[in-house]
């Protein structure tokens, strides 16, 4: 009788952990405003197979090495330009052309069809560029205005219900302003004039389908996570992108010296594994331009309190700064306030998670630490203060010289 009943739990186990996966309104809300979340970047050389689409799939990636996770609050929504939406997360990084990034903050929300992106807004931002547009010489430099972006139409991340192989469309456009002064050629004046007025305007067609469900283990801030059931989504995205100065479309030399091409297409392939209750896919995996899904160019994944298992976890410091930033100088100052005397470790990674700057920290106290990065190219980074177990705490760098 003991062998049979056990015979029947372990079938009703099997039955539990193999249940179809579905994600809908009732089982997934916004995480809570000011939860603290920990975005791990994978170094690729650790990150050793593509996941495998279907039914029952079990994807660990416990082994990836990445640095420090970079840690930010998830924060309400104070832009009045936005209705409906609940959720802010700040600093996201994205690339106008070549050489050029900028920091947005994307706008979510969730209702009874879709947790979705209803848009981005950007504070005021601006960068030296000199170097970055060809025939440059010098004084070159890019400004961003404080902007909302809302979509003409949303972004859904998930549409209500997903389970395996469902599948859902998006399409919205994208109007991006931006101010250029580039001295040579005179094509954009330096001052306020009207020839200022730029914009990139993208128009994006995006394809989701949920080509797998299972469960995922990835790497925490000290140990693995528990596995979590999740719903594997491949997405296709196409971006048709314009630019314009005072509401006209550039010269091909102007086009040529930003590195771009009136309507150009762009086609990246990307695979995001989301889990009930998340706003944030828990991994996500770009590949480009490689509609395999076999060779992942970028892999970043969210390793919160939650989903590892552990409790109570907080940023080391809470008045960590750094500045200039962005910075287009050879040193930068770190200030925050170490709490031991026991030494800490500063380390500075790129967004492929590789280490450019490592130095340690001695004393204790209020303490403004020298970063050099004379050496370092121009693009966005990461530094990381770490304590003697492991605690850290994470701010994002603009290099731009």
């Amino acid at each position: 009788m003991k062998k049979i009943l056990f015979t029947m739990v372990s079938v009703l186990c099997a039955n539990m952990i193999y249940a179809q996966i579905t994600i809908n309104a009732t089982n997934t809300s916004v995480a809570p405003t000011g939860t603290v979340v920990h975005l791990g970047i994978a170094a690729l050389t650790s990150v050793k197979s593509s996941p495998t689409p279907g039914a029952k799939q079990v994807w660990d990636f416990s082994a990836m090495q990445d640095s420090v996770p970079f840690s930010f609050s998830l924060n309400p929504n104070k832009n009045a330009s936005f209705t409906s939406t609940e959720l802010v997360d700040p600093g996201t990084s994205q690339t106008l052309f070549q050489g050029v990034n900028y920091l947005i903050n994307n706008v979510y929300g969730e209702d009874a069809n879709d947790l979705f992106q209803a848009g981005s807004y950007i504070n005021f931002q601006g960068y030296d560029i000199s170097g970055v547009i060809g025939q440059s010489q010098g004084s070159d430099s890019i400004y961003f205005p404080d902007t909302a972006i809302v979509y003409n139409n949303r972004q859904n991340l998930i549409a209500f219900p997903a389970t395996y192989q469902s599948k859902w469309t998006n399409s919205y456009k994208i109007k991006l302003p931006f101010q250029l002064i580039i001295p040579i050629g005179g094509f954009v004046r330096k001052g306020s004039g009207p020839n200022n007025h730029c914009a990139k305007v993208s128009h994006i067609s995006i394809t989701d389908s949920v080509a797998g469900w299972g469960t995922l283990v990835i790497p925490s801030p000290n140990k693995a996570s528990k596995p979590y059931n999740v719903l594997m989504v491949r997405r296709k995205s196409v971006a048709i992108d314009s630019f314009f100065i005072n509401g006209a479309t550039p010269s091909p030399l102007v086009l040529s010296a930003l590195q771009v091409k009136e309507g150009q297409n762009t086609t990246d392939y990307s695979v995001n594994f989301y889990a009930a209750g998340r706003v944030l896919a828990m991994m996500s995996m770009d590949f480009g331009n490689d509609k395999t899904y076999s060779t992942p160019q970028s892999v970043n994944y969210t390793a919160d309190s939650v989903q590892s298992g552990i409790e109570n976890i907080q940023p080391l410091l809470t008045d960590f700064t750094l500045y200039p930033n962005p910075s287009s100088q050879n040193m930068v100052n770190c200030r925050f306030v170490k709490t031991t005397p026991s030494a800490w470790t500063l380390k500075m990674v790129n967004m492929l998670g590789q280490e450019v700057v490592t130095q340690t920290i001695p004393g204790i106290g209020s303490l403004n630490i020298p970063l050099n990065i004379a050496g370092v190219k121009s693009g966005l980074y990461v530094v990381n203060i770490i304590d003697e177990n492991g605690n850290a705490s994470s701010q994002p760098l603009s290099i731009v010289k």
